[in-house]
């Protein structure tokens, strides 16, 4: 009964209308706009779904590739080419399928092998960034490239999009830009030479005998930078290095060696948390950007075979110490003046030498003499500060 009355009442509206033939096509309209609503809403999903997994994608392959190329302008910078890098510094670069340089493999180990069809990569050198401030980028002397952008370009196909727009494909550009910068590298021991074999070598010593012993201080405390597969020469037995208590936590530290060996020599002890890196990328000259001192007025006479504590703090009470004063040194220092093992004392601040350097005598070599120089070049058995 009341679905008799429910049709009774909808004839009886239609007829007061006068559309009993038209009578449910508004509803059957309304139907069809919702579908074709629904229909839209579910292929734009579909698109904009696509375009956003293909720009993360596309996002982490020049995030890649970046980063490989910029430990390319770190190691190139240190004048440490490995020679596989594939690229010309400097020179912009649009990859190709196959291509061998570093961002092109990087790229397309990440899925985009630039065949042009589907997706191109780019390499550039712009000179600056906008978030980078200018102190921290290196000079042009030091590191001629200090950027390096990744373009990635990818011609996603598009399926209701391109109904609007007339395109089968929608471009999703992504762009990541890395660098080399000025960052300190606290390292207590860097060796900087850039190919000599033996950069670093020790000899004598060893058993409880310790040549090298760093304590605290970063989670590194020696980086080699030589290219040289045997940049480090310490043979086991006869000396030692002892990294045991290096570290924030004094539990150990790491020793870095850019061209090897590949394996630490058993004279190495790192503690519970140091270890052995090779292939450590080179650390630029922290002292690259400073600024070579203004010559000085001629140094007093030295004084010779000072005695006592108590005299500039000499602590050879046999031989004594020499004392230097600062100035300027024109004829340079010889370490041993042809005394007996005598330390070298010096005020404050620095000694300034010519040309002749610091010397060694023949027979004793440079030894150690607790306080730091600032090398700018070398000749035969000789140092120039």
């Amino acid at each position: 009964m009341q679905s008799t009355r429910n049709d009774t009442y909808k004839t009886g509206i239609c007829k007061r209308l006068g559309r009993s033939r038209e009578c449910g096509q508004a509803l059957l309209f309304l139907v069809l706009a919702l579908g074709l609503f629904l229909l839209a809403a579910v292929s734009f999903s579909v698109d904009l779904g696509n375009l956003w997994w293909h720009r993360q994608r596309a996002q982490n392959a020049a995030d890649a590739a970046c980063t490989a190329t910029a430990m390319d302008l770190l190691v190139d910078a240190q004048s440490a080419a490995t020679g596989h890098q594939g690229f010309v510094l400097g020179q912009a670069h649009n990859c190709s399928l196959g291509d061998a340089a570093v961002p092109c493999k990087y790229a397309s180990y990440n899925g985009y092998n630039s065949n042009t069809t589907n997706n191109l990569v780019s390499v550039s050198w712009p000179t600056s960034v906008p978030s980078v401030a200018a102190s921290a980028i290196p000079a042009a002397a030091v590191v001629p490239n200090p950027f390096v952008r990744i373009d990635v370009l990818d011609h996603v196909p598009t399926y209701f999009i391109g109904l609007f727009s007339g395109r089968r494909t929608q471009d999703v550009r992504n762009i990541a830009v890395c660098g080399a910068l000025n960052v300190s590298a606290p390292i207590p021991l860097l060796i900087l030479h850039p190919s000599k074999s033996g950069a670093l070598t020790i000899n004598g010593g060893g058993g409880a005998v310790i040549n090298i012993g760093i304590v605290g201080g970063p989670s590194k405390s020696i980086q080699v930078n030589s290219t040289s597969t045997t940049a480090v020469n310490i043979p086991g037995g006869s000396s030692n290095v002892d990294l045991s208590k290096g570290g924030p936590n004094n539990t150990g530290s790491d020793f870095g060696t850019w061209g090897g060996p590949v394996s630490a020599p058993g004279a190495v002890n790192f503690g519970t948390t140091g270890k052995w890196t090779y292939q450590a990328a080179p650390i630029m000259d922290p002292f690259t950007n400073l600024a070579a001192p203004a010559q000085p007025a001629a140094a007093p006479t030295p004084v010779y075979g000072v005695r006592g504590v108590a005299t500039w703090g000499c602590p050879n009470t046999t031989n004594g110490c020499d004392h230097y004063f600062p100035g300027y040194y024109s004829g340079g220092i010889t370490i041993k003046k042809g005394k007996e093992s005598r330390p070298l004392l010096h005020s404050r601040p620095r000694r300034f030498l010519s040309e002749l350097g610091l010397l060694p005598a023949a027979q004793h070599g440079a030894g150690h003499w607790g306080y730091c120089l600032l090398p700018v070049g070398h000749r035969d058995g000789e140092y120039r500060s």
